[in-house]
Order: structure tokens, then C-alpha cells, then sequence
């Protein structure tokens, strides 16, 4: 029989070495609860696909329940959350979170950030418009009354 202590060569000597108790599988680690945090984010992401039924509801009512990206059908038992994409920022406007002019309406994630990326170039073209105005009219303003020496 062979025998195992602290200078041996083995995987028991990997783990902490205990002469009462020789470790022949692994130890298995009690499962995380689910913090209050995380129980209250998924509560508020499930009454919030709740919300979005409604909105596709309302979308299917005007029949404009398709795919903004390929112009498909998207049928109710297949939205998600990110099957609806909104053009201001739910994090940085909360106040239009549920505005129904704010939804759009996608079929799969991928057209959600396709949907992203046109709307932010879209963003940008009318900053870029608004830009021109402001410097078209520069020549107009009196700027030296408005600088403080």
C-alpha cells in the first residue's frame, strides 16, 4: 500500500493536506442566493416585457406590428425585451422609457443593434445639421459684445 504525506507528489498534496481526510472529489460549493438587488431588477425587467406586450398590442392594432429593420412580422409569443428598441436612451431619458413614439419594434437582436446604429447616425446628421445652422448664422452674431475681457 502506498503511503501519502505532506512531501508527496499528488493531487492531494495540491489541496490542503489533512492525514484524517484524503480528498477524492471535489467539494462542492453551496449555490449563491439570489440577492434583493437582483430579485427587484428582475422584477422590474419582467414588468417591464409586460409593458412592451401592451405596446405591441397597440403597434398590432395600427398594423405595424413588423420587423423596422427587414420588414417581417413579428408575432407575440417571439418579442422580448430587446425586440424593442427605443430612439432616446431609456437610461438617459427615464421620462420616455414607455413612450409608445419611442418603441420601435425589431425581431431578433441583431436588428435591435442595427436599429441602434441608425439611429445614432441619425442623431448625428441632424447635430451636424443643426452645426451648419449655427455657424451659417455666426457671421450675423455681434460675438465681441459677448466676450468678457
Amino acid at each position: 500500500m502506498l503511503k501519502i504525506d505532506e512531501k508527496s507528489k499528488c493531487f492531494c498534496n495540491i489541496k490542503k493536506f489533512d492525514e484524517n481526510k484524503l480528498i477524492t472529489k471535489k467539494e462542492k460549493k453551496p449555490i449563491n442566493k439570489v440577492s434583493d438587488k437582483k430579485k427587484t431588477r428582475i422584477k422590474e425587467k419582467w414588468s417591464e416585457l409586460q409593458h412592451f406586450i401592451k405596446v405591441y398590442i397597440k403597434k398590432m392594432h395600427k398594423n405595424k406590428n413588423i420587423c423596422q429593420i427587414c420588414q417581417i412580422e413579428v408575432k407575440k409569443d417571439e418579442v422580448t425585451p430587446s425586440s424593442f428598441p427605443h430612439i432616446l436612451p431609456k437610461g438617459k431619458y427615464p421620462e420616455y422609457r414607455y413612450f409608445e413614439n419611442n418603441i420601435g419594434l425589431v425581431c431578433w437582436i441583431d436588428h435591435h443593434n442595427k436599429f441602434d446604429e441608425a439611429i445614432n447616425n441619425l442623431k448625428q446628421d441632424i447635430w451636424l445639421v443643426k452645426l451648419e445652422h449655427i455657424i451659417k448664422d455666426w457671421n450675423e452674431i455681434d460675438i465681441e459684445n459677448y466676450i468678457d475681457y
